[in-house]
């Protein structure tokens, strides 16, 4: 019996938290929401400032591996190229003695003549 009784009380108190609960006045809605603009003014320089100091190291490094990049590049193309152009300078500076040396070698009745 005495279980019995406990169960009883034990309901009793159940039931009266219950008719509390239920009968206690709603609780006012929440106060009104912020608006976007509020919340958009507020964190929007935090969130800019974090950014750019996350941010700007990984640019930091990517233009000293670009710069590093194109160095090897310009080298690898000078290096390709200059023995060529260098031979072709040669040339054209034989050329240009040989075209000198045959102009002042030839009468001036001859270089009129041609003109």
């Amino acid at each position: 019996m005495d279980m019995l009784e406990k169960n009883k009380k034990d309901q009793e108190v159940l039931n009266a938290a219950l008719q509390a609960f239920v009968s206690r006045p709603r609780s006012p809605p929440p106060s009104a929401l912020l608006p976007p603009e509020y919340l958009l003014q507020t964190v929007e320089e935090p969130i800019l400032a974090s950014v750019r100091s996350h941010i700007q190291p990984l640019f930091s490094q990517l233009r000293i591996e670009l710069a590093e990049m194109l160095r090897t590049r310009n080298a690898d193309i000078y290096n390709a190229l200059w023995p060529k152009l260098g031979l072709t300078l040669r040339m054209i500076d034989t050329i240009q003695a040989r075209i000198n040396l045959g102009s002042a070698e030839a009468p001036p009745n001859a270089a009129a003549s041609t003109e």
